[in-house]
């Protein structure tokens, strides 16, 4: 049960780190030029490589642990 409540934490900040994301985005879109938002671009990339991996891992956990939870369910 413990690895629910991890992913749902890494879930919560996967959240918050989308919204400085969008917040970013719509930053980028009204203050720089064309050069500099390419770099931010860039920038928001990597940051949802990450965040996308850390929100895969946390599924991948919650699967596990919810299947582990069934089965022990099933066998009681």
């Amino acid at each position: 049960m413990t690895e629910i409540y991890d992913s749902n934490r890494q879930l919560k900040y996967a959240n918050d780190d989308l919204r400085a994301i969008r917040s970013m985005i719509l930053t980028t879109g009204d203050h720089t030029e064309y050069d500099n938002a390419y770099d931010t671009l860039k920038v928001i990339d990597k940051a949802l490589e990450a965040i996308i991996e850390d929100i895969q891992r946390a599924v991948n956990d919650i699967d596990t642990a919810l299947s582990k939870l069934k089965t022990e369910t099933e066998s009681v």
